[in-house]
């Protein structure tokens, strides 16, 4: 029978995981939008929960990329520039081709399935998905291909430099300023090996459609 202590660190753990997800919910649906202050004693009053785990829950954001602590101001939510979008994809693109060239190594009969499964979510047309599960969906997406790519060390770069473009992307559309959802059809099938693209094409493709990044272009100078 586990001791009282583990069953105590077992209910911290998913009570953490939990106030996690909720404000990945909160952020990624743009009711705490981008540059936007955190407050925790209103979390503490909606939440009914002390400020530990809610503590414990910014700083896994924080250290996603999710949100920033300033001293003696609080914590916010990251606020990207175009230029900062274009900075972090022209990284992206050599990280994920990498992952992606790895993680075609490794594939299996499950990943595939587990793949398949949130491709049709995230390709169909169901109107009954939130925004915000489409974007979490979105990122599990790409995360299951850096967990499988056998270097831990590029999948936790690729989750810090990529998370915050998930915040970018509700604070445009909150705007009104909508993005072409990119499909994801194209990872599946080149790690299938259905596909004449390489890596680098594929995701090139993907941040060309949700971004209109062009490698080697300046957002802001339009250079």
């Amino acid at each position: 029978m586990p001791s009282l202590t583990k069953l105590r660190r077992l209910k911290l753990k998913t009570l953490n995981a939990t106030v996690v997800d909720l404000l990945s919910e909160l952020i990624f649906s743009g009711q705490i939008g981008a540059g936007e202050r955190v407050n925790e004693s209103e979390l503490v009053r909606q939440l009914e929960i002390s400020r530990s785990p809610i503590r414990e829950a910014l700083h896994t954001l924080e250290e996603q990329g999710i949100v920033t602590n300033k001293p003696r101001r609080g914590t916010f939510v990251i606020k990207l520039t175009q230029q900062d979008v274009q900075k972090i994809n022209t990284t992206r693109l050599v990280l994920e081709s990498r992952a992606l060239c790895l993680c075609k190594q490794n594939f299996d009969s499950k990943l595939e399935q587990e793949l398949r499964q949130m491709v049709e979510k995230l390709d169909g047309t169901d109107p009954s998905l939130e925004i915000s599960t489409v974007r979490r969906i979105d990122l599990q997406f790409h995360r299951a291909i850096w967990d499988h790519c056998g270097d831990e060390y590029l999948a936790a770069a690729l989750v810090r430099l990529t998370a915050p473009l998930f915040v970018y992307a509700a604070e445009t559309e909150k705007k009104g300023q909508g993005r072409i959802r990119p499909s994801h059809g194209p990872f599946f099938q080149w790690l299938q090996g259905q596909s004449q693209q390489t890596a680098e094409d594929v995701v090139l493709e993907h941040l060309r459609a949700g971004y209109s990044f062009e490698p080697g272009r300046d957002h802001e100078s339009g250079v």
